[in-house]
């Protein structure tokens, strides 16, 4: 038998051995390498040896591949969100048990895949088939929206301005499928909670919604404390340079940017840690605030 390792080091295995393991070829395994920097642990004599960690990893992104997440993703990832998305998928039986999430289902192309399904994850309460007729009939009425637990959208190709007016009229999560994205409309569309399959399967559909319970109740429970000034206060501020050193345009500025970050911590805190953090940048906002009004009452 061919030895698959070098002398001395038990943890390292020749590429062939890892596609043997992982179910990945050799070939693929190179192209991973060249596209996503899957570099082997070392290299000897031309020959690629992967580390013991590289083959779980790469047994992972397999698994995860295979549940339709793209693989360009994965390699961007650490070891603790990959093995939190594998996680979900091992969450799915104990899912069958709660009651299935409400959704609007918005495309025609998604129709065959519902008519008719018995789906343990999902409970279809309203459906349309086109962005056009659901902005006509729906949009408008943001308490259905509410109510619901997901939009599950159908996008031929990206269409942001779509989802930028869906995301303004509610804070339900939204699930985009979508055959042909980039990595990079990827990335930007998580940051703004808007869920991505490229698969147009009820399965698929049904493996990235489980995502959605972890992101509601990880929402806050937070409430954003008041603050002092009003918008044109600090309109008036941001327009005043009668002391050179200490110029109302730059307080407006720091509360603006504070603000912000505020509302972000008091939005996304569930942790003790992120409402610790949270109330201090609170503080330091209210502080803000005091030198902003000491200011407004001198001038």
């Amino acid at each position: 038998m061919m030895n698959t390792k070098p002398l001395g080091n038990p943890d390292l295995f020749k590429i062939g051995h890892v596609a043997q393991q992982t179910g990945v070829s050799v070939a693929l395994l190179r192209a991973w390498e060249r596209r996503y920097g899957l570099e082997p642990a070392e290299r000897i004599n031309s020959h690629r040896y992967y580390s013991r960690q590289q083959v779980d990893r790469i047994k992972k992104i397999k698994e995860l591949t295979e549940q339709g997440h793209p693989v360009g993703q994965l390699f961007d990832l650490d070891e603790a969100e990959i093995s939190r998305r594998l996680g979900e998928v091992d969450q799915s039986e104990a899912l069958i048990n709660e009651e299935p999430l409400e959704m609007i289902l918005i495309g025609r192309e998604l129709f065959k895949y519902f008519n008719d399904a018995n789906s343990t994850v999902l409970e279809e309460i309203d459906r349309f088939t086109t962005f056009e007729e659901f902005r006509q009939q729906a949009l408008e009425f943001t308490s259905q929206l509410d109510d619901s637990d997901l939009v599950v959208l159908y996008q031929s190709t990206l269409k942001l301005n779509q989802l930028e007016l869906l995301r303004t009229k509610t804070h339900t999560p939204i699930l985009l499928v979508c055959r042909y994205l980039e990595e990079k409309d990827i990335h930007a569309l998580r940051k703004k909670d808007i869920y991505v399959t490229p698969r147009v399967e009820l399965s698929a559909i049904e493996s990235t919604v489980l995502e959605i319970p972890r992101y509601k109740e990880s929402q806050s429970n937070l409430e954003l404390p008041d603050t002092v000034l009003e918008s044109d206060e600090l309109e008036k501020l941001a327009a005043s340079e009668k002391d050179q050193l200490v110029k109302g345009v730059n307080i407006v500025a720091l509360i603006d940017e504070v603000r912000s970050y505020e509302e972000h911590l008091y939005m996304k805190a569930t942790s003790e840690l992120q409402r610790n953090v949270a109330k201090h940048v609170t503080e330091a906002r209210d502080a803000l605030e005091r030198a902003a009004t000491e200011v407004i009452q001198t001038q």
